[in-house]
């Protein structure tokens, strides 16, 4: 299937790590089946001035170097496992940037859909599902409810794998980019500069749970996902902890190699539209079937 308007996906790429390496070979050898969205490994590099963006066969390289004061570099994680100040801000520059270099190569509406290395898309969906909407004040994403303290209302944060914005919302971004602090994770920047923009909600199957690996695992892991696509999903998210019996580079990167089969297997055949992806995104709820969700909802809304 063709794509009314160019769709650019963001696979977010941290260091390398065992479980990033594991997972970007389950990627890449699901791009060489043809889909019409370019795909690109999104990637900080300390080496390279923070200035540039460099776009490298299925990488979008961007710098950071000198974006954080020398004595001021701290490790990715902070003493309470969370991303360091340092890890922060240089997130947000890479989103930042690469939005900007989009920005400078496209003279036409376009799409930006971001996830992780470890998460898996069907492409073919992705695209029945843009083509359905005008590439124009559009912002979605898998609904995180932020609690606003002394308050029945509820922020809605868009988780950031899954998060897909047309190209004049991203421009929205680069326009605001100086008016909030860097200093916190990058969805939750991208949800505050954008609290004006109504939100549409999409549904996510997430794997967060998995400690074990034995061959009924594999079967159950098997039949959630072949489940969750005959049901409608079409992006998965993998982030299992560690434990004692299993680490997240063993199994992350075995249950993404089984979802993009599942996946290819899927897209041989697919015959979902887009209206039946549609109907299975919108919350069950007719004030979220009616339209987009502000940014501020009193709950239950779902």
């Amino acid at each position: 299937m063709k794509s009314k308007h160019k769709i650019y996906l963001l696979i977010g790429y941290g260091e390398e790590s065992e479980t990033f390496i594991r997972a970007r070979k389950a990627w890449t050898s699901y791009l060489k089946n043809n889909h019409d969205v370019s795909c690109y490994f999104n990637v900080l590099v300390p080496e390279i001035s923070s200035d540039a963006v460099i776009e490298k066969d299925k990488d979008l390289i961007v710098g950071c170097r000198g974006l954080i004061p020398e004595g001021n570099i701290q490790s990715n994680y902070d003493n309470t496992l969370r991303w360091s100040e340092s890890e922060r801000i240089k997130s947000i520059h890479r989103r930042i940037r690469t939005i900007e270099y989009l920005l400078s190569v496209n003279n036409s509406p376009f799409w930006i859909v971001n996830t992780t290395v470890t998460s898996a898309i069907s492409l073919s969906r992705l695209i029945c599902f843009l083509n359905y909407f005008q590439c124009s004040n559009f912002l979605a994403g898998a609904p995180i409810f932020k609690e606003i303290p002394y308050s029945e209302e509820h922020f809605v944060m868009l988780s950031g794998a899954g998060q897909i914005m047309s190209s004049d919302i991203a421009q929205l971004v680069v326009d605001r980019k100086k008016s909030l602090s860097l200093n916190m994770l990058d969805d939750i920047w991208i949800s505050l500069i954008l609290n004006d923009i109504s939100r549409t909600l999409l549904k996510r199957y997430d794997f967060t749970a998995e400690v074990s690996y034995t061959a009924s695992d594999q079967e159950n892991i098997q039949y959630k996902i072949q489940e969750a696509l005959e049901e409608g999903h079409m992006h998965f998210r993998v982030k299992n902890i560690n434990t004692n019996n299993i680490k997240r580079e063993d199994i992350d990167p075995l249950i993404l190699k089984k979802i993009f089969d599942e996946i290819a297997s899927l897209e041989s055949k697919e015959n979902m539209n887009a209206a039946q992806l549609i109907e299975f995104h919108a919350y069950q709820n007719s004030y979220i079937r009616s339209g987009n969700l502000p940014s501020v909802v009193k709950l239950p809304y779902l």
